[in-house]
């Protein structure tokens, strides 16, 4: 079955075979060549084109449907070529224009095992495109896959051959009316047709051409396989990438940003894993959406360059709007389900975090959790706190020091954490250090209904007695080394200033007998019987001593 075109020609149309119009356009473009260059030439071309239509509107009257290859061949022979129409013309300017032939470096379509390259190149070095494609072979496994990326940049760079003008040219042979009838009629395509036919390709291609078949099938698999795995997991990536970003969005919106910038890398890679995205319809959704996103302008854009190299025409108008409106589906769909599956992802993993990091109820970011757990903290009251359960940074001598730390955020804050330690019956004294701006807030140690506590002193963030007894130290003067190092850094803390730590001693602590004795820092008005006048506080370096 052969495809049939309209052309229109002096304003008559005509149905014309795709074979038959290739033969006519050539053979004006060649007419339209070869009397460029004299006087008058262009008229003389026109009247050519003008004899045409007149033989092709007389078979259109005599009843032809659609115009054959047959049919412009006889309109040629009436006519006859460029060197017969100007066989009267002077000696000087008679001279026949043949176009020299000249090779050029094509993808051969018509003998291909992947894509034509080494057929291409055997045509244009003239040598056996089997010899060239055993080399091939042993280069693969040689460069251990570099001649195949060789290979793939030959592939797109070398245009495939799909004009007969084309196939003329790879193969060196001159490109004239003559040449491009027997091309179009009796071209290496039909023989090659032949060859490939299932009854003669067993005794036509032999045993080594069979294995260069298996490899080339091979190697068209693995090439699939290869690209479309990187396709899969570019869309895959990109779209977790977003959905990420709109995860850590919908987080600082909802308050629980902390959770994604509080984190290491490697805790954020284990959040990553632990992300139920593939079980979401959502993001399967968004998937073929960003699929659809990208394939479109990449199938524009290759419209596009056949169109700027010659080698095809643009996109149809009915294509077109089809491609607008299937890209702005898939953006608003893409859109949609992007958004919701992050917020549903993100609130899943929230769930999950604060049943995973969770103390006694409360909810512990994951690197605090960690720190209190390995020290032994226990949260008892978190009410009307920020997320911090401790700090670091400003603290009495060092930076990269950790400690407990809360601070208002709605209300009355009531903080309370504690810790457990064995002990045995005696007097014990707990030291530890702390800072805040308010009255209220207690360092404390309890056994049984017996509570010991003392407050911590008022200083805010700048001197406290820490501060104080340094200074006191230095002007004393007579300091080992070790000593007056520790003691400059704490005077220098706070652009010298301090940073309000005081020490704050719990004595005469009765152990009546053995068990657990908790002790800890707290603000909470119904444990330390005073109210909460601050607005945050700070506790380190707790040690119990028996004495």
């Amino acid at each position: 079955m052969k495809k049939n075109i309209t052309i229109n020609l002096f304003g008559a149309l005509y149905n014309i075979d795709e074979d038959a119009y290739d033969l006519l356009f050539r053979y004006q473009e060649d007419m339209k060549r070869y009397f460029a260059g004299r006087e008058g030439g262009e008229e003389i071309a026109d009247d050519i084109e003008h004899r045409v239509a007149e033989l092709m509107a007389e078979l259109k009257a005599s009843g032809v449907e659609a115009i054959t290859i047959e049919h412009i061949e006889a309109i040629i022979r009436r006519i006859g070529s460029p060197e017969q129409l100007d066989g009267d013309a002077e000696e000087d300017d008679a001279q026949p224009r043949m176009e020299k032939p000249r090779k050029k470096l094509f993808r051969n379509p018509d003998d291909r095992k992947l894509a034509g390259v080494l057929s291409g190149m055997a045509a244009y070095f003239g040598v056996d495109p089997m010899a060239l494609r055993l080399i091939a072979l042993v280069l693969i496994f040689v460069t251990k896959g570099v001649g195949l990326l060789v290979y793939l940049i030959c592939w797109l760079i070398i245009p495939e051959a799909k004009t007969p003008e084309d196939k003329l040219r790879m193969r060196g042979e001159p490109v004239n009316m003559e040449s491009l009838r027997e091309e179009i009629l009796n071209g290496a395509g039909k023989v090659e047709d032949f060859v490939r036919s299932p009854q003669t390709e067993s005794k036509a291609r032999g045993c080594l051409s069979t294995v260069v078949d298996l490899f080339a099938g091979l190697f068209k698999l693995l090439l699939f396989v290869f690209l479309g795995g990187l396709a899969v997991l570019f869309v895959f990536g990109l779209l977790l990438v977003i959905c990420c970003i709109g995860m850590a969005l919908y987080a600082s919106i909802d308050g629980f940003g902390l959770l994604f910038f509080h984190n290491s890398d490697a805790v954020l890679l284990q959040t990553l894993e632990q992300l139920p995205l593939t079980a979401n319809l959502g993001f399967w959704v968004s998937a073929l959406s960003l699929l659809v996103l990208l394939a479109i302008p990449v199938y524009v854009f290759v419209h596009w360059l056949g169109r700027f190299w010659g080698r095809g025409g643009g996109v149809a108008p009915k294509a077109r709007t089809t491609l607008i409106v299937s890209w702005l589906a898939a953006l608003v769909l893409f859109g949609i389900f992007t958004t919701t599956t992050s917020i549903s992802v993100a609130r899943s993993y929230q769930e999950n975090q604060r049943k995973l990091y969770s103390i006694n109820g409360f909810y512990v970011p994951e690197w605090e959790y960690n720190y209190l757990k390995q020290n032994d903290w226990n949260v008892l009251v978190h009410k009307n706190c920020s997320d911090d359960y401790i700090d670091w940074g400003h603290y009495y001598s060092k930076d990269g020091q950790r400690y407990l730390h809360g601070r208002n955020v709605d209300g009355q804050m009531e903080y309370q954490l504690e810790k457990k330690e064995k002990v045995t019956p005696g007097l014990y004294r707990l030291e530890a250090v702390g800072r805040t701006d308010g009255a209220g807030a207690y360092i404390y140690a309890q056994q049984g209904t017996s509570v010991y506590k003392q407050e911590i002193p008022v200083c805010g963030e700048e001197q406290g007695s820490i501060w104080l007894d340094a200074q006191k130290r230095i002007a004393a003067g007579g300091l080992s080394v070790s000593d007056s190092i520790r003691y400059h850094e704490i005077c220098a803390r706070h652009d010298g200033k301090g940073h309000g730590w005081s020490r704050v001693v719990v004595d005469s602590i009765v152990v009546t007998k053995p068990g657990e004795l908790r002790y800890g820092v707290s603000n909470v008005p119904a444990f330390t019987g005073k109210p909460w006048r601050g607005t945050w506080l700070s506790a380190a370096d707790f040690t119990l001593t028996r004495l």
